[in-house]
């Protein structure tokens, strides 16, 4: 998670500026499967047209009974209203 304050290089960075300096949030995620322990990677790109401010992403990952990650795939995708729990 990436806190915006005084610190962030996108403090006081609007839309539009971001997309005047053709700005783009890339995300990389990287893991193994369980059955067959093959690395797997998922990128998706961000542009400032797709970026919904005041929203957060859904959790879509969870601890299984062995301690292991499990990602829900079906809400990867998915925000939320920032501060609002389901």
């Amino acid at each position: 998670r990436h806190k915006i304050d005084e610190s962030s290089p996108l403090y006081n960075c609007s839309l539009r500026e971001l997309e005047e300096q053709r700005g783009e949030f890339v995300l990389l995620l990287e893991g193994s499967t369980a059955s067959t322990s093959q690395m797997m990677q998922a990128r998706q790109s961000y542009l400032p047209g797709e970026i919904l401010l005041g929203h957060e992403f859904e959790p879509c990952c969870n601890l299984d009974d062995d301690g292991r990650f499990q990602i829900d795939f079906d809400r990867i995708h998915n925000t939320r209203p920032q501060g609002h729990r389901s």
